[in-house]
């Protein structure tokens, strides 16, 4: 009669280790999949962060080249 209970304690054990294990697994490719989205819009906020710089850049070479235009016409 132990036998029959320890046998099927250590079958449910094992049931509820690959119930946990497969949760686990579940959660940790939500994370993985959370951490991929968030890689991708850190890439689009960097893409952006970098137009916005490009654009600051070539204002700034304008006003450089304008002021320098009006000193040289002074």
């Amino acid at each position: 009669m132990e036998a029959n209970f320890l046998k099927k304690l250590s079958s449910k054990t094992l049931v509820g280790m690959v119930v946990d294990m497969a949760l686990a697994i579940k959660i940790q490719d939500k994370m993985i999949d959370d951490l991929h989205e968030r890689i991708d819009e850190l890439h689009r906020e960097n893409f952006n962060h970098v137009d916005e710089l490009g654009s600051l850049r070539s204002q700034l070479s304008q006003l450089k080249n304008g002021v320098g235009n009006i000193s040289k016409g002074d």
